[in-house]
């Protein structure tokens, strides 16, 4: 943007005739030069709403955001019919499961899955989405070199390695802050062809993004739940306001007319197990197991059942999903 002048700038209404005029002052074109130099730094890459590589989704919206700051493939937001899935940060176990299964099952079938990157439903979603063989989008809050919250740094480095992205309106060094998410969750919800929430309380944040997407004329889909189940209550309010209950992925499939994949087996045929192996695979289920629960019903050492995982992991027999714990992968 800074190179295309002012001009150039000020007729595609991204930015005021004001705002437009300062750019090429040598104040702004220091900040520019230093922004430059820590995105390059970080390995962090811009696209502004003049540039090719920029959402054509969200390219027309002039409330959003005129830079993004990504990391990895970008143009998989083009690529593919994006669907955002969203939901509390403290899930029950099944609305852990869920989220996987959304995740996983939306991928499977050729969509994008997109979410926040957060605690709880969003990483569980992105999970599943990696689960399913397929690129997710993680939309954060901070700067790309605050990953947030930290311990997702991980899950984030594996969505660019699968062929994802990750991206934020803010610049390298923006911390977590309150006002930010809110921002993040419009931008999650103009990506996205439709929003699913899978689970929240009444005061979710998952409502920002549903919310949103009903002001931008989007589908909404809320899981089913327990009426008396506190984290339901998101859905129900949904529910009030238009969004389709649904109980399962292939049901949002459907609704989309999106063809839904052939469900997997354990994908476990044919695998050789050697020396703990076995008896580690063998307490590892559809549902999660922490390490610690496996090296209490296996009698193993904690690091020999760490080293046992890892082989499993390696071999595709199971899958580390976050907190430490483990599930049988999907063929």
């Amino acid at each position: 943007m800074f190179l295309a002048g002012a001009d150039a700038v000020a007729r595609t209404g991204i930015v005021s005739a004001k705002t437009a005029a300062q750019i090429g002052s040598a104040a702004v074109d220091d900040l520019a030069s230093k922004l430059l130099e820590e995105c390059e730094r970080c390995h962090i890459s811009i696209a502004t709403k003049i540039d090719r590589l920029y959402p054509e989704r969200i390219r027309p919206d002039n409330s959003l955001p005129a830079v993004l700051f990504w990391r990895g493939e970008i143009a998989c937001i083009d690529g593919a019919r994006p669907v955002a899935v969203v939901g509390t940060r403290t899930p029950d176990h099944y609305g852990e499961q869920m989220a996987i299964e959304f995740g996983m099952r939306l991928a499977e079938s050729g969509l994008l899955v997109v979410s926040g990157g957060a605690r709880g439903v969003d990483s569980f979603a992105h999970e599943g989405a990696l689960m399913g063989k397929g690129p997710t989008v993680a939309v954060l809050g901070t700067g790309l070199d605050v990953p947030y919250p930290p311990e997702n740094a991980a899950l984030f480095n594996r969505i660019i390695e699968k062929g994802g992205c990750v991206i934020s309106e803010f610049q390298p060094g923006t911390e977590p802050n309150e006002f930010n998410f809110p921002r993040r969750n419009r931008t999650v919800a103009a990506l996205s062809e439709a929003v699913v929430v899978v689970q929240g309380g009444e005061r979710s944040g998952a409502l920002i993004t549903a919310d949103l997407a009903f002001e931008m004329k989007k589908q909404v889909f809320a899981l089913m739940g327990n009426a008396d189940n506190m984290r339901t209550a998101a859905p129900l309010m949904l529910r009030k306001k238009g969004a389709e209950m649904v109980a399962s992925p292939d049901e949002v499939l459907a609704v989309l007319n999106v063809k839904a994949a052939p469900r997997r087996g354990d994908g476990t045929a044919g695998i050789l197990f050697e020396g703990d192996e076995s008896a580690v695979f063998g307490g590892v289920g559809a549902e999660p197991v922490h390490i610690d629960d496996l090296a209490a019903s296996t009698g193993l050492p904690a690091q020999k059942v760490s080293s046992a995982l890892l082989a499993l992991e390696l071999k595709g027999a199971v899958r580390q999903i976050p907190g430490m714990r483990y599930v049988r992968a999907k063929a």
